[in-house]
């Protein structure tokens, strides 16, 4: 879950990549074969987490102070930056696997969710948004998930409908949204807009609304 409340006082130096990259980017990409080798290969190399834009430091649940002191703005990374780092929030890792479907994954369609309670470019415990991927494989469509903690996971599902229809489910029930901050609640797909393509959050948010196509 994208969310910079969650953030540290206290932080840690990014690692060196060398301490976590074995193989170049593409080889590493090259050797998964399947999703669910894709999802293992994600839990062994990557943590819940965001490096600093200005400070380049690791803010991470999995470490000491997160959720005191001021956020910082999170830099937006590309897949190979995310991996080389070893901590991806939910923008980057779903760039990290719609990379992976993008260059090995041909024989499924899938797509890209952004999902927002709020407006404007602030995203904090009141306005979160949360990135998504979803693929189909033999008239299944499965939710790929792996930074929203209690669901994450392969999940198969019979249609898109009823997927999309769950994850907001799940999506609202992590915060304690009032009836309106429900009204400004919005799904969007996306495809052409890259969160390490853009300057900030902000953005994002706001090329994905002015681009993307809007659910329900």
């Amino acid at each position: 879950m994208y969310n910079p409340d969650n953030s540290l006082s206290k932080s840690s130096p990014s690692p060196d990549s060398t301490e976590r990259t074995i193989g170049s980017f593409e080889e590493e990409m090259k050797k998964i074969k399947t999703p669910e080798e894709l999802l293992s290969f994600m839990n062994e190399r990557l943590q819940y987490g965001f490096v600093g834009k200005e400070d380049g430091k690791i803010y991470s649940p999995k470490l000491e102070g997160w959720g005191e002191g001021e956020s910082p703005e999170p830099a937006l990374r590309s897949p190979e930056e995310t991996l080389e780092s070893g901590y991806g929030d939910c923008w980057g890792q779903t760039e990290l696997e719609r990379h992976w479907f993008m260059t090995n994954g041909e024989e499924y369609e899938f797509k890209t969710f952004l999902l927002r309670i709020g407006a404007g470019s602030d995203i904090d415990q009141k306005n979160p948004a949360h990135t998504m991927l979803v693929y189909k494989k033999d008239d299944k469509w499965y939710w790929f998930e792996n930074t929203l903690d209690s669901h994450c996971g392969i999940h198969e599902f019979e249609d898109l409908d009823t997927l999309l229809e769950d994850v907001k489910n799940k999506f609202i029930s992590e915060f304690t949204p009032t009836e309106d901050d429900l009204q400004t609640f919005k799904l969007y797909e996306y495809g052409e807009t890259r969160p390490h393509e853009c300057d900030n959050p902000g953005e994002f948010l706001s090329r994905v609304a002015n681009e993307g196509k809007l659910y329900g």
